[in-house]
């Protein structure tokens, strides 16, 4: 969904695993398995050829939105099983994991750094 969001000029590798927040090993290998699927493309920056971003390709926009679409279905239905109240309290609770989870990772990046 990242890559989707990126569209058109894509997004590097190391954007992309800080926002999964995962290690950029991990991201190129689920990459290449995109890319042998023929779900991505990697294109190299003409002002630095170090750069290379990832972009979607037709067939990877296709699965993008399948993908997306197949949530959605899973999220509606969900919240119509709980119902109002239920839905709106795991949205709270699913905010406060987050919450927890986005200071937790800047601790870990903090301490990286030093």
């Amino acid at each position: 969904m990242l890559l989707k969001e990126a569209e058109p000029e894509g997004m590097k590798v190391l954007d992309l695993s800080k926002e999964m927040r995962v290690s950029s090993p991990f991201v190129t290998q689920q990459l290449n398995r995109m890319e042998e699927n023929g779900l991505i493309v990697r294109i190299k920056d003409d002002a630095d050829r170090r750069i290379v971003n990832i972009c979607l390709t037709d067939k990877g926009r296709a699965a993008a939105e399948e993908v997306t679409e197949h949530f959605v279905k899973m999220i509606a239905g969900l919240c119509e099983r709980l119902g109002e109240e239920d839905s709106r309290e795991l949205a709270r609770l699913i905010n406060l994991a987050f919450d927890y989870f986005d200071e937790k990772f800047a601790e870990r990046e903090k301490e990286d750094e030093t």
